[in-house]
């Protein structure tokens, strides 16, 4: 995220910094160019244009509160400098990082294996279920030597994953299992 630095003077170089990071040039936005023409009317100067220079390929999140849309290059969010403003445009950014509704899961296992004997199996798991991401963390100072985790949004895919690792790992290796719900989240 980046704050202020997008108006029209020489010191104003976001935008040319974020198409620079992107490897993109710059493109006077079509839509941008309309709005301010609107705005000011006979009254336009190509300085004014100027803050319709975004990076090419970004997006523009439009929000009904602010009249002025937020400039999105891939990960990076452009946001004015001016406080008011900054903090009008932050409901609509909040529900565009919101996204996808459903919760993200995990589970834990933990073993008294190290992470060589697990390797081979978390490798093929990993493989085979794209959709679940299946973390390795050992430790010293603990009565297991390696947590696993199984991360995802599929409570079914996560499972999945669950019983294979408990398939795989010998019994007496295997310490306990926990299942994480998001903060917030209610026990179905």
């Amino acid at each position: 995220m980046r704050s202020g630095a997008d108006g029209p003077t020489h010191d104003d170089v976001t935008h040319k910094a974020v198409a620079k990071a992107f490897g993109r040039p710059i493109v006077r936005s079509p839509e941008l160019a309309e709005l301010i023409t609107g705005l000011l009317a006979d009254r336009v100067t190509e300085g004014h244009l100027q803050m319709a220079d975004i990076p090419d390929g970004a997006t523009l999140l439009r929000s009904e509160d602010v009249r002025w849309p937020t400039v999105i290059m891939q990960n990076v969010f452009v946001l004015p400098g001016l406080p008011k403003v900054f903090r009008l445009k932050l409901p609509a950014l909040c529900k565009y990082l919101k996204g996808d509704e459903t919760p993200f899961l995990s589970r834990a296992l933990y073993t008294l294996c190290d992470e060589g004997e697990l390797a081979a199996v978390l490798t093929e798991l990993d493989n085979r279920h794209e959709d679940v991401s299946i973390g390795s963390y050992p430790v010293t100072d603990r009565q297991y030597r390696v947590k696993l985790t199984v991360d995802g949004r599929d409570r079914e895919r996560i499972d999945d994953v669950v019983v294979a690792l408990r398939e795989a790992i010998p019994r007496e290796k295997l310490v306990e299992a926990e299942d994480r719900l998001p903060a917030g989240a209610e026990i179905e």
